[in-house]
């Protein structure tokens, strides 16, 4: 394998033993799950180690009735903040633009 791949791929497929299983033939991540590291101490959580695990400590935070906007307003507030300032600013520069390159607008501030 060694031959065939750079020492990046190579080191992405070292186990915690140190031994190859294997290199990812195509890594991308689909999903990163992130979470609140003092919520999870507080309430005793751990980390999931399989979907069935992340699964199961879902449904034991629903059922402890643990909200996440509670805890964690940002984890929406922030994406919901920066998609907001996107979508205004490509609206504005779009109009901006359009006022600038149609012909019709120039003769109307020319006149």
């Amino acid at each position: 394998m060694e031959a065939n791949h750079s020492k990046y791929w190579m080191d992405l497929g070292v186990c915690e033993d140190g031994n190859h299983y294997g290199i990812p033939w195509f890594p991308n991540f689909k999903s990163i799950v992130f979470y609140h590291e003092p919520t999870f101490t507080a309430n005793g959580y751990e980390i999931p180690e399989t979907y069935e695990d992340m699964v199961a400590l879902s449904e034991q935070i629903v059922a402890d009735g643990l909200e996440l906007l509670e805890v964690a307003w940002w984890v929406s507030a922030v994406p919901g903040l920066a998609i907001l300032a996107t979508v205004l600013g490509l609206n504005l520069f779009g109009d901006w633009l359009r006022d600038y390159l149609d012909p019709r607008s120039r003769r109307s501030r020319m006149t």
